[in-house]
C-alpha cells in the first residue's frame, strides 16, 4: 500500500518532519509563538498522514479538511498575535471566532458539504492568513534593523505561512470535487518550500 503513495507526497511528509523535529529539539528555548508553530506542525503531520491513508483505502477524506481549517487558523492567528502590537493582536484574536462563525454559517446553509472540499472556507482562510502574515512582515521590517531581519524568526515563519497557507489554500479553494494530480504537485512544492522556511525559523534560535 505504501508503494502507491507518490514520491512528492513522501517529500512533503519528510520535509514536514524537519521543522517538527527542530521544534521539538529547541522546545525549551523556543518563544511561545514557535511552540504554537510546533503544535501546528505536529497537527499538519498527523493530518497529512490521515489524508493519505484514507485516500489509499478509498475512503472520502474531505471531512478532514473541514476539521482542519478552524483548528489550523486558530493556531495561526494566535501565533501571529504574539508578534503584533496590542490593537492588531486583538484583531487577530477576534478573527478566530469570526472565522469559525462564518464556517458554521456556510456549513448549515449548504454552501459547504462535509463530503466535498470546503472551497468557500478555504478561500476565506487564505484571505485572513494573507492579511496576518503580511501585516506581521510589515511590523517586523519596521522593528528590526535590515542587517538582522534574516535572523528574525518572524520573517521565516511569515513567509513560510504565506507559502503554506495563503497560496496553498487558494489552490485548494479552486478544487472542483476532487484533488487532481496537477493540483497535488503544486501543493507539494509550496508545502515543501514552506516547511523549509519553518526550519530556517527554528535555526534562528542558534544565536
Amino acid at each position: 500500500m505504501l508503494s502507491r503513495i507518490p514520491a512528492d507526497a513522501w517529500l512533503v511528509i519528510i520535509s514536514s518532519v524537519l521543522p517538527l523535529g527542530a521544534g521539538i529539539f529547541y522546545w525549551n528555548i523556543s518563544s511561545r509563538p514557535l511552540r504554537i508553530l510546533t503544535a501546528l506542525l505536529f497537527y499538519n503531520f498527523t493530518n497529512n498522514i490521515a489524508l493519505l491513508l484514507l485516500a489509499l483505502w478509498g475512503v472520502n477524506n474531505m471531512f478532514l479538511l473541514h476539521v482542519y481549517a478552524p483548528i489550523a487558523y486558530t493556531l495561526l492567528a494566535t501565533l501571529f498575535s504574539y508578534w503584533q502590537q496590542k490593537r492588531p493582536a486583538l484583531y487577530m484574536r477576534i478573527s478566530i471566532p469570526l472565522f469559525i462563525i462564518i464556517y458554521l454559517i456556510l456549513l448549515t446553509t449548504g454552501y459547504e458539504n462535509l463530503r466535498l472540499p470546503n472551497k468557500n472556507t478555504l478561500s476565506i482562510m487564505s484571505l485572513f492568513t494573507a492579511i496576518i502574515t503580511l501585516s506581521t512582515l510589515f511590523y517586523a521590517s519596521r522593528t528590526q534593523p535590515t542587517l538582522h531581519i534574516y535572523n528574525d524568526e518572524r520573517l521565516w515563519v511569515s513567509v513560510g505561512t504565506f507559502s503554506n497557507y495563503a497560496l496553498n489554500v487558494t489552490i485548494f479553494s479552486s478544487i472542483p470535487t476532487y484533488i487532481t494530480r496537477q493540483l497535488w504537485l503544486i501543493y507539494s512544492i509550496l508545502a515543501i518550500i514552506g516547511n523549509l522556511l519553518y526550519l530556517r525559523a527554528y535555526l534562528c534560535l542558534r544565536k
